[in-house]
């Protein structure tokens, strides 16, 4: 098989399993859904449409049928490069789906607290308070390598975009609604990396 096409296979196959999970889990979250605060939600969704959803669709048809506009973006990317592309976003998707499972109901495209909203400190969250967004970030490296075109890195560089600028915020709601507990939690976890990854970078 002509390798060109090989990646182009994985990277529809892998983000249409990307788009399955989000869209299952999003469904099981929000069957009784009530939402009693929100951080600006009208923006917030505003946001999450224009940032990511439609720049990334959009982005991913043109590569996915190879239209002269993105052909001229394409990078020459060693092979090998490309293959652990795939690999890192595999990597990535299993880290997704045990990230969704973790939060259940509680997961949400936007920033907002729901009636009887609990605080996550088990499966990934023991150990980082945001982990979609590591894997979001491992998942923007991922599509960039196997297309190999940089259009395609600069539509996810608007999802870490979002996600820099919501932080502060989401962070501030959390500790509204959980006070000293959120704090607390905050002391013992990373926000993108384990504590233990976070100390050996630093040092």
């Amino acid at each position: 098989m002509n390798t060109e096409i090989f990646f182009k296979c994985a990277f529809a196959g892998l983000l249409i399993l990307f788009q399955a999970l989000r869209l299952y889990y999003g469904h099981q979250a929000t069957k009784s859904e009530i939402i009693v605060k929100s951080s600006h939600l009208k923006q917030d969704k505003l946001g999450v449409f224009f940032a990511i959803l439609l720049p990334i669709a959009t982005v991913a048809l043109l590569y996915l049928f190879q239209t002269p506009w993105i052909s001229s973006a394409t990078i020459a990317l060693p092979v090998s490069l490309r293959f652990f592309g795939v690999l890192l976003l595999c990597l990535s998707l299993g880290l997704y789906w045990w990230i969704l499972a973790s939060l259940g109901k509680q997961w949400s495209l936007y920033l907002v607290i729901k009636e009887d909203h609990q605080l996550i400190d088990f499966g990934p969250y023991r150990w980082v308070r945001h982990p979609m967004y590591t894997v979001f970030f491992l998942m923007a490296m991922a599509f960039f390598l196997i297309s190999a075109n940089a259009l395609v890195g600069a539509s996810w560089l608007g999802l870490c975009g979002l996600i820099l600028t919501r932080i502060a915020h989401e962070e501030s709601l959390l500790i509204h609604q959980f006070g000293a507990q959120y704090q607390q939690y905050q002391q013992t976890t990373g926000r993108f990396l384990p504590r233990l990854w976070v100390s050996r970078l630093q040092s």
